[in-house]
């Protein structure tokens, strides 16, 4: 029962974590290009439409809390819904900046929780609670990239190389009863 409560605890700070950066996003990022006085000109609109999914593992079936967020190529300008600028959301450091900023509100939430939390020498982000032997044994999916790379791949490459194809069928309920 108390890991319930601490996974509940764990997943409300992911969820608050993705809400509060899409809102920064939405704040510094969204853009229309209405034409004014015959000029195209960027404008910011402070609005985006998209949702979220959460999910809980990956295609290694390792537990991998994620969000899924889709966004549409909308934004509202004045009384009119204009097509989103998206030049500034598909640049490749646009996910890197936004990412890093993901997981330091995850940190400051996951402390506010009451969680520990230290960073690996990459500075990536771990819960403490979690012992190394556990979180290894639930990252096959990153052994997997890791050996990919020891072969010579670079980053995407690996990652693209060791994907595997997702599994429609497969009942989330098994997955679960295989991590107890």
């Amino acid at each position: 029962k108390a890991r319930y409560g601490a996974a509940l605890a764990e997943r409300l700070a992911h969820d608050r974590a993705v809400r509060d950066t899409m809102r920064e996003i939405e704040r510094q990022s969204a853009a229309a290009r209405p034409y004014i006085n015959r000029e195209q000109t960027v404008v910011k609109t402070g609005s985006l439409a998209y949702v979220t999914v959460r999910d809980g593992f990956n295609r290694e079936h390792d537990p991998h809390l994620h969000t899924h967020v889709v966004v549409m190529n909308l934004t509202a300008y004045g009384d009119k819904i204009m097509a989103l600028d998206g030049r500034q959301i598909m640049r490749y450091d646009f996910n890197k900046m936004w990412g890093a900023m993901y997981r330091a509100k995850l940190a400051a939430n996951l402390k506010e929780a009451g969680h520990s939390v230290s960073y690996t020498k990459k500075g990536e982000l771990r819960l403490d609670s979690v012992s190394l032997e556990v979180e290894r044994e639930f990252s096959k999916r990153r052994a997997e990239i890791a050996a990919a790379k020891d072969r010579g791949l670079h980053d995407m490459a690996a990652w693209r190389e060791t994907r595997k194809e997702k599994e429609p069928q497969l009942a989330k309920a098994g997955v679960l009863e295989a991590w107890r």
